[in-house]
């Protein structure tokens, strides 16, 4: 039987300390860089998007450092609906922006957790873009956009948590470049 050790360091990114110059920069940048590739948002996983957006989901699961042997992370369609189902019971919400090719295969996916009840503080909970189309700043596009979408929509929004594993140097800068501030790291 493996253990799975997770590992994950806690960031809070501030409304006062957002930097807008590189979310604006980040928009316009992923945006001219990739011209046949449109964002999506929603809050309920359309029917025509559900298994792309299962198999994307799980690739980027996957992806995640983790000290075990073989992927651990199952995604179904039955699983996301009844997630949504669940999530809504507790009066909660995930906002979903996926990017999409010309054929309108997912690409990218960044899924934030929203507290109905508490819309002081939202949680980014799992962003990742498919191998084949990494280096192209469409994760920090996401990033941005998305950012730029919670401020503007919660004016009551005062800070986005989010974790990653501390090896994910990549993620790390990119947060720390929209204004991310580390706070702790815990193991699991």
């Amino acid at each position: 039987m493996n253990t799975i050790t997770k590992i994950e360091a806690e960031y809070t990114l501030n409304k006062s300390d957002v930097n807008w110059n590189t979310i604006h920069n980040w928009i316009t940048t992923g945006q001219d860089k990739n011209l046949n590739i449109e964002l999506e948002y929603f809050t309920t996983i359309p029917e025509k998007y559900l298994t792309k957006y299962a198999k994307i989901l799980e690739e980027i699961e996957n992806a995640m450092p983790i000290e075990i042997e073989e992927p651990y992370y199952k995604v179904t369609t039955e699983d996301l609906r009844m997630e949504e189902q669940e999530i809504e019971k507790a009066n909660k919400k995930v906002l979903s922006c996926v990017t999409l090719d010309e054929d309108e295969n997912i690409i990218g996916l960044n899924r934030v957790f929203i507290k109905n009840f508490d819309l002081k503080t939202i949680r980014q909970w799992q962003i990742g873009v498919v191998k084949e189309h990494q280096g192209k700043g469409i994760a920090k596009w996401m990033k941005a956009d998305m950012y730029k979408k919670l401020f503007e929509e919660y004016p009551q929004l005062e800070s986005i948590g989010s974790d990653t594993h501390p090896s994910n140097k990549a993620i790390i800068n990119i947060m720390e470049q929209v204004g991310f501030k580390y706070l702790y790291t815990t193991k699991e």
